[in-house]
């Protein structure tokens, strides 16, 4: 269920990445946007070598900390 929302979550902030790179600030929504993907990749799939829900809501706390 998770899996489906993450996936969910980041095709949509790609979508908005992609239509927001073409409006007026596109270095400092790029620089932010690559930052996120860059945090949030890795720790998705630590989640998928060890599924576990803890694990999942704690890589989302910290990327969103760290962004």
């Amino acid at each position: 269920m998770l899996l489906i929302a993450s996936i969910i979550l980041f095709v949509v902030f790609a979508y908005f990445g992609i239509t927001f790179l073409y409006e007026k600030e596109k270095r400092a929504f790029f620089a932010a946007f690559v930052s996120g993907v860059t945090i949030a990749a890795p720790l998705f799939f630590v989640w998928v070598i060890f599924p576990n829900d803890t694990i999942l809501q704690i890589s989302f706390i910290l990327a969103y900390l760290i962004v």
